[in-house]
């Protein structure tokens, strides 16, 4: 499922019955199709071009799902003719092709968080910091939730994730060149984290949200992050490794603010 979610993918061969093309559409989306999403869908069928009024599948997915794609100006074979020829037009032989995200394996935590941990929020690109931030975090001795060892199919992927942004003591949101005038599933996580905010409002001392900036960004460059975010002190950790003094001061908010897990 996590392949799925975060690589391009090409179905070729069969024609897929109505049932099946949804799932693998929603599957894709990661989400529900009437909302935007990171990516997009391109469906490229017979049935598309077809004359005559348009297959039930078809009408759906013009309609619903706003990243979807509907190919018209073919059939299949057009289309991944014109795919081929505008991948050989943008591909430079000298230019080195870019490195695949990096996989990361990180072993979960026993249960969710319960008003007692860290939620790190980042961009997939940003996968290897993450990683980095969760390792130390761990090792200091907090309970940490990082959605690629969490999800597992079967989960109810919005709900898992935003249960776990509010029983969180801390949100922590990884900022950098990667989510600068980027949209993606971690704006989700902002908006769920700013609403949970809110329930702290008054109390200055409370850290909730702690941004922190991996890369060379400056906070200045930061112009489509929330004024909650540049509101506070934004830490700066190259490649999401903490200092001593944070890890000291985090566990020392920890030991204050977070409730007692349950068992």
């Amino acid at each position: 499922m996590r392949e799925l979610h975060h690589s391009h993918i090409l179905l070729l061969g069969t024609r897929l019955p109505d049932w099946m093309g949804r799932y693998f559409v929603r599957l894709l989306h990661g989400e529900r199709l009437a909302m935007m999403s990171e990516s997009t869908e391109a469906i490229a069928d017979q049935l598309v071009v077809a004359p005559g009024p348009p297959a039930p599948l078809v009408c759906f997915l013009d309609t619903f799902s706003q990243s979807t794609r509907l190919y018209r100006a073919g059939d299949p074979t057009h289309f991944v003719e014109e795919l081929h020829r505008r991948w050989r037009e943008h591909r430079k032989p000298a230019q080195k092709m870019p490195a695949p995200l990096p996989m990361v394996n990180i072993p979960p935590p026993p249960r969710d968080l319960a008003n007692d941990g860290c939620f790190i929020s980042y961009r997939r690109a940003d996968a290897e910091a993450a990683a980095a931030l969760c390792a130390a975090l761990r090792a200091a001795g907090l309970p940490v939730w990082l959605d690629l060892a969490e999800i597992r199919g079967g989960d109810r992927f919005d709900e898992k994730i935003r249960r776990n942004v509010e029983a969180a003591a801390f949100f922590l949101p990884l900022l950098s060149a990667n989510t600068c005038g980027k949209g993606g599933y971690f704006r989700k996580e902002w908006a769920w984290a700013l609403a949970h905010n809110s329930n702290f409002t008054g109390m200055a001392d409370r850290g909730y949200l702690r941004p922190i900036i991996i890369d060379a960004t400056q906070k200045a460059a930061l112009t489509d992050v929330p004024t909650e975010f540049t509101a506070v002190h934004i830490e700066a950790f190259a490649g999401g490794a903490p200092t001593p003094e944070f890890l000291a001061q985090l566990l020392a908010a920890h030991q204050l603010w977070a409730a007692p897990a349950s068992v």
